[in-house]
């Protein structure tokens, strides 16, 4: 990728910055058009680009209109992708978009389109391997300039205005001067960039690749604080499972404990939202104190699971109460009317990040008396300086991130005050909400609500789960599975890509284990249908990022290596797998293993940059169990949830309810058809790899039974 680095009279560009906030007028001629003081993005549902429609740059969203303007009056393309919680594209949108003259600027050379990354991952995936290997680093917001027919001659990320003028003169001057360079370089960088996009290198997945993946991890512990590196560190809660589970595996106390400390710091940090509860996106610093401060949906779900697990594996209080707590802050505030899951919380509110979450002395002081002011001020590690500081200076801000030095006190005095805060916090100006609903980070949320509730036996979070996935199969999934991305104002937008797919059959699987409702196993068997026909590499093995048809320039990416979430591919491969086990069809867990083998070669040269693939791959190597309950009503269910309970990732749970009509069942998984009850009493069938026990009707039995493997 470093070869695609070039056009170096344009980089001396990249120089100084300003601020300014600037007049709106509207450039729109079409038919349609929108009210005066608005350009075309008054007419968009994502809340990014509404973001940008009072600017006075002429922006499209991405689509034929704009590219075949393009082409028609031979201008150039100015691209430009964030996402509403993004600090930095809202300092550009302020400085620069908002601003007549880069309006004007952008109107002479290009046409200007804009991009929420959330909704089209498939133009984000290929741009950011665009700037990327042109830059050596990615973000958002990402600053990209094509050719008329869409080919990359320029990347950066943010751009402070003065440069951006001068970039744009620069260009101006070249495209005018001598196109035709512009144009070879476009199709230079396109030609080496077209081939790496879809790469996977087939291979066998050992157990070596999953030990490799463990030590790589451990390697970058943070022994002191918790977490992995030093700043900004990430939660990677994928990461925490992943390594969770190689410690049960391995009886490894190293792994577990390093799990168990960084889940605790994070949870006691700033990092936390002590108040109103969820986890902010990452720390800027080492000790998890100073988080970037926006909130999306995916971490929580992430996280959940990760606590979930921690709590299985040690019955520590702080684990539940984290997953409660996390859950509540969804329920509350993250959540659609309709049943469907809003994507994130923004950093910023009145303009400056954090301030919604911080405190000075005397705000605690305006909300609580004398006497509980000196406790929250030893309780969160408050004082009148303040511990936020100022990430480039290090100045203190004379305001507190709450956090604690030790684990929280657990009494009414302590809950009173975190209740009058949490009230009076609610009276601030608060972030913006990205309501868009999105049906892949929506599929996660229904894994963490259903995964929780059996866990913990929470029945009213299985309903949050069914919920969810009833808004989904109701307004995003056509008859035969296939999904659009994402939903918001009455609307759906975008076609479904491999995420949307691997995500929700994640979230149906585990929905399926804590209701046991057919219709989730039916649901399920079309997502992976629609990703074998639709998404499948016939020649080279794995799945597309897009369906067939999407409309992606360069080439048709498909990618493997896990980024704030495990990939596509992994949470396809090892749900096809946990599916199969379910339903007892071998075809459909070999799909999962031949996904698992077209990285194999990827995996095998850098391990822990595949966590995904290797929860497959753990599903593979593993001691696997598959248990049926047979029985009829609460008495089956209260033995399975006896079972659930214990620590079992590669386990998968039937229930046949013999008071209820199981041909429903026996027709998608017909093995359970000759599983009945034992002389009238509720009775366990447990497998281990294909190989079953005789059944029991004796819970402690069963249990033991599936200890075998340990």
């Amino acid at each position: 990728m470093k070869s695609l680095v070039s056009l170096c009279l344009l980089a001396a560009l990249f120089v100084g910055g300003c601020r300014d906030a600037g007049k709106v007028a509207s450039a729109v001629t079409q038919d349609n058009a929108p009210p005066e003081g608005y350009n075309r993005l008054y007419f968009a549902t994502s809340p990014y680009l509404k973001l940008h429609e009072t600017n006075p740059v002429d922006w499209y969203e991405w689509g034929d209109e704009a590219f075949e303007k393009a082409k028609k009056e031979n201008k150039l393309i100015f691209l430009s992708i964030g996402y509403s919680t993004c600090h930095w594209c809202h300092v550009m949108e302020e400085e620069s978009f908002a601003k007549q003259d880069v309006a004007d600027a952008l109107s002479e050379t290009f046409v200007s389109i804009k991009v929420d990354r959330e909704e089209l991952p498939g133009v984000d995936h290929v741009f950011m391997q665009v700037t990327q290997g042109m830059t050596g680093r990615g973000g958002w917001p990402n600053t990209i300039l094509l050719t008329p027919d869409r080919k990359p001659i320029y990347a950066a990320t943010y751009i402070p205005h003065d440069p951006l003028l001068e970039l744009l003169a620069g260009v101006k001057k070249l495209w005018n001067d001598d196109p035709d360079k512009i144009q070879a370089e476009g199709d230079r960088i396109n030609s080496i960039l077209a081939p790496l996009l879809a790469v996977s290198d087939p291979g066998t997945v050992s157990a070596e690749s999953l030990q490799k993946a463990a030590d790589g991890l451990m390697s970058r512990y943070d022994e002191l604080h918790g977490g992995f590196g030093n700043s900004p560190k990430f939660p990677s809660p994928a990461n925490l499972i992943f390594l969770l589970r190689m410690a049960e595996r391995q009886d490894n106390d190293e792994y577990k404990n390093a799990v168990l400390n960084t889940l605790t710091k994070m949870r006691l940090g700033g990092i936390y939202d002590q108040v109103g509860y969820g986890f902010h996106r990452y720390s800027t610093d080492r000790i998890w104190r100073t988080p970037h401060f926006e909130k999306m949906l995916y971490d929580q779900a992430l996280h959940v699971l990760a606590y979930t697990e921690a709590y299985q594996i040690t019955g520590l209080e702080i684990f539940k109460r984290t997953v409660d707590e996390i859950l509540t802050y969804v329920s509350r505030d993250m959540s659609d009317g309709n049943g469907g899951f809003w994507s994130a919380q923004d950093a910023d509110s009145d303009g400056e990040e954090g301030k919604f979450y911080v405190w000075s002395v005397e705000q605690l002081a305006e909300v609580l008396s004398s006497e509980e002011v000196t406790l929250a001020k030893g309780w969160f590690h408050a004082s009148d300086a303040g511990n936020f500081r100022d990430e480039a200076t290090g100045a203190a801000m004379g305001s507190n991130i709450l956090e604690f030095t030790r684990e929280f006190p657990d009494t009414d005095q302590f809950h009173s005050v975190v209740k009058k805060l949490r009230d009076a916090r609610e009276k601030r100006v608060h972030p913006l909400t990205d309501d868009k609903i999105l049906t892949d980070w929506n599929g996660l949320m229904i894994a963490a609500y259903a995964r929780a509730g059996y866990a913990f036996d929470r029945p009213e979070w299985i309903a949050r789960a069914q919920r969810a996935a009833a808004f989904i199969d109701k307004e995003m999934a056509s008859p035969d599975g296939k999904l659009a991305h994402s939903f918001r104002g009455g609307q759906t937008s975008g076609t479904g890509f491999i995420d949307d797919y691997a995500f929700l059959l994640w979230g149906l699987v585990e929905l399926y284990q804590a209701d046991f409702d057919v219709a989730h196993l039916t649901l399920a068997l079309k997502l992976v249908e629609q990703l074998k026909g639709a998404f499948l590499d016939e020649e080279n093995g794995g799945l597309f990022m897009t369906a067939a048809g999407a409309d992606i320039p360069i080439g048709r990416p498909k990618e493997a290596t896990d980024g704030a979430l495990p990939s596509g591919n992994g949470v396809a491969a090892w749900n096809m797998m946990r599916l199969g086990r379910l339903l007892g069809r071998t075809d459909v867990e070999e799909m999962g293993r031949d996904i698992l083998a077209a990285f194999g070669g990827n995996i095998a040269v850098s391990p822990d940059g595949y966590i995904g693939l290797l929860f497959a791959a753990d599903f593979t190597s593993a001691f696997t169990s598959e248990v049926v309950v047979v029985g009829e009503g609460d008495e089956a269910l209260k033995m399975m949830r006896r079972l659930q309970a214990e620590h079992r990732p590669n386990a998968v749970f039937v229930l046949k309810d013999a008071s209820q009509d199981s041909d429903e069942l026996a027709s998608i998984a017909s093995y359970t058809e000759l599983l009945v009850a034992q002389n009238g009493k509720t009775t366990v069938y447990v497998c281990h790899n294909f190989a079953c026990e005789l059944p029991t009707t004796d819970v402690n039995v069963a249990l033991k039974l599936l200890l075998a493997d340990d």
